[in-house]
């Protein structure tokens, strides 16, 4: 089940503060302060939904700044990893050490503890920014603190390898989430989790600190993903 959220009969004086409520949601308890430079006549559509203990988020919006303040953090601070991968246009993320800088395709995660900000900007004047979010326990990311907070904030690239496995099962996940049904959406953001952990600690050089077991789902994910990919191709064998 999913639940769409969108400016569509909302007075255009209301649509601004509307979307503020909406990107909370999306982001499963963690509220961020909200900003744009067309508050009057923004527009929106937040289509979001659970899988398992994951929430996931396909959001297209006008340009906008998020930020998870100090402030935010001390009034609410669920222990959960928040996950961004910009669809169309492009966004930088912050945190006060470093910045990633997010193209189509490319993702990166953060602690929902940490203050952060976001700028998503536009492909081009009028058009819309199209993004995916994730939140999720941060228990469920098998990486040490010390680790985590190394890949805070870096910008992983859609591919090759293991990469544009990532970036296709976290796409796959947002597309149908109104279709799964409870057992069918904790198995896929499982799964989808365990080839995130895998990503992470690739990028991170340290392989051997993801569980065997991890590394085992992650690359059954990858084999279901190279035979969807080749089911036409004569040459595809056992």
């Amino acid at each position: 089940m999913s639940i769409l959220i969108s400016d569509e009969g909302i007075p255009a004086g209301e649509r601004f503060e509307r979307w503020r409520e909406s990107l909370s949601h999306a982001k499963q308890a963690a509220p961020v302060e909200v900003e744009a430079d067309d508050e009057a006549g923004y527009r929106f559509s937040v289509r979001y939904g659970d899988l398992g203990a994951t929430r996931v988020s396909l959001v297209t919006t006008m340009p906008y700044r998020a930020y998870r303040s100090p402030r935010l953090i001390r009034e609410s601070s669920p222990d959960l990893v928040n996950l961004g991968m910009i669809l169309r246009g492009r966004a930088g993320f912050s945190l006060p050490d470093r910045e990633a800088d997010l193209t189509p395709g490319t993702f990166c995660v953060c602690e929902t503890w940490r203050p952060y900000s976001v700028d998503v900007r536009g492909p081009g004047a009028g058009r819309a920014v199209r993004s995916l979010m994730m939140a999720f326990p941060r228990a469920l990311l098998p990486l040490p603190d010390a680790k985590m907070r190394e890949v805070s904030a870096v910008a992983m690239p859609a591919g090759p390898g293991i990469g544009a496995l990532a970036s296709r099962l976290l796409v796959q996940l947002a597309a149908g989430m109104g279709h799964y049904g409870p057992a069918e959406a904790s198995r896929l953001s499982a799964a989808a989790l365990e080839v995130l952990a895998v990503r992470l600690a690739y990028a991170l050089d340290c392989g051997r600190l993801v569980a065997p077991e991890t590394r085992r789902g992650a690359l059954l994910a990858s084999i279901h993903d190279f035979i969807a990919r080749h089911l036409g191709d004569p040459e595809l064998s056992p």
